[in-house]
């Protein structure tokens, strides 16, 4: 679990040299944060539609490595709801966002920055995750999110 952590520490401050390397603000409340709050819920609900009104449809959601659009990471979703597979929060999540002077190359500004535990379970199995999630925002939607975890574990259930 520690070679985890650190590798994720690692895989986010590099993450952030690309992100964060300009002049930003950060804030801890704001309507965007509410929308990734929103979304966050809407998975733990297992609420595929208010899930869904949180992205623009052009959404890119990079999974770990893989980048998936929006249709596929519904697909996943409704996976999980189908075999009972039920997301909850362990804890209250750190959230805040970062305002950046100047937008990326794919003209977000504004990113939303979680850090929280996550626990999937099915049946009697139970999964601890830490999740790091980065969301770029635009128009109050989701337009690109980055989450980094270890999902070892998660195969078992995705079966």
């Amino acid at each position: 679990m520690k070679k985890n952590v650190c590798l994720t520490v690692l895989i986010l401050f590099v993450l952030s040299l690309n992100v964060f390397s300009q002049s930003s603000i950060n804030i801890i409340q704001s309507a965007n944060i509410d929308v990734v709050l929103k979304s966050n819920q809407a998975l733990f609900d297992g609420n595929i539609d208010v899930y869904q009104s949180t992205y623009s449809p052009q959404a890119t959601i990079q999974d770990n490595s893989k980048i998936n659009s929006l249709a596929e990471n519904l697909d996943v979703f409704k996976y999980m709801v189908k075999s009972g597979i039920k997301v909850s929060i362990d804890g209250k999540p750190t959230i805040w966002e970062a305002i950046n002077e100047t937008p990326d190359e794919n003209g977000i500004h504004h990113w939303v920055i979680c850090y929280s535990y996550l626990v999937f379970q099915k049946g009697n199995q139970k999964v601890k995750v830490f999740l790091n999630q980065v969301c770029g925002m635009k128009e109050g939607k989701i337009v690109k999110e980055m989450d980094i975890y270890d999902g070892s574990e998660l195969a078992s259930m995705f079966k």
